[in-house]
């Protein structure tokens, strides 16, 4: 609650990620049915942090829901853990049906393999209300 709407997400990561793994992030206005917001994200040297910074101010006062695709990979090809750090920093498992119907008002079932877990999910999300 309170995040400030100039603010940048950052994104820490236990092992280098792989290449590309920045477009498994997604940041939407009220829900995961919600428009997709535009972001510019840059990796960090050693490509443990992803700080990405909306291309304008967050609306105030407004949810909004940070989605981490299912299938990010390391460098070295290995599956993150979602299950041991996600839901203890605030993280939710996404299901299909979770707040909507759609994706940024797309199908659910469009989604490519690395939106999707090995449990079955389509990652986590992190939700969040700007001041």
């Amino acid at each position: 609650m309170g995040v400030s709407g100039s603010s940048s997400m950052v994104f820490r990561f236990g092992a280098a990620m792989g290449s590309g793994m920045e477009q498994y992030v997604d940041l939407h206005m009220g829900d995961l049915a919600g428009l997709t917001m535009p972001m510019n994200c840059v990796w960090s040297s050693d490509r443990t942090t992803l700080t990405c910074t909306p291309q304008g101010p967050l609306s105030p006062r407004t949810t909004y829901v940070i989605h981490l695709g299912g299938g990010m990979m390391t460098q070295a090809g290995q599956a993150l853990d979602y299950a041991q750090y996600g839901p203890m920093m605030g993280g939710q498992w996404i299901t299909g049906g979770m707040m909507g119907s759609s994706h940024a008002g797309g199908s659910w079932t469009m989604m490519g393999a690395n939106w999707h877990n090995a449990n079955g999910s389509y990652g986590m999300a992190f939700i969040f209300t700007t001041a």
